[in-house]
C-alpha cells in the first residue's frame, strides 16, 4: 500500500497541475504522469516478479515524443503570436525545398 500510495499522490497531483496550467507547455507533464501511471501499474500487477525489471522505457517513449510535439507546436503558436512572425513564409520553404536548390 505505501508503494502504490507513492505513486498515486504525485500521480493525482500531476493530473491537477495539468488540468488546472495556463502556460504553453503543460504537456510536458504528461511525462512524469505517464512515468508514474506505468509505476502504478507495474506495483499492483501481481504477474511481474520484480517490479524494476519492467521495459517502462519502450511505452514511455511514444509518450514523451507526442508530448515534446504538442509543446513545440504550442511554442510556435505562442511565440507566432507575441512576435507577430509569419509562419506561412517558413511552411512554403519546407514545402517545396527542391525549387530552392534548381532555381
Amino acid at each position: 500500500m505505501w508503494t502504490i500510495m507513492g505513486k498515486f499522490i504525485p500521480f493525482y497531483l500531476m493530473v491537477l497541475w495539468f488540468l488546472t496550467c495556463k502556460h504553453w507547455w503543460y504537456h510536458c507533464i504528461i511525462i512524469p504522469m505517464a512515468m508514474f501511471a506505468f509505476q502504478m501499474y507495474s506495483a499492483i500487477n501481481d504477474d511481474l516478479e520484480f517490479m524494476d525489471q519492467s521495459d517502462e522505457l519502450a511505452f514511455l517513449v511514444p509518450v514523451v515524443i507526442a508530448a515534446l510535439s504538442m509543446s513545440y507546436l504550442a511554442r510556435t503558436v505562442v511565440f507566432d503570436k507575441v512576435h507577430g512572425i509569419d509562419i506561412s513564409e517558413i511552411e512554403q520553404g519546407i514545402k517545396k525545398p527542391s525549387d530552392r536548390f534548381f532555381k
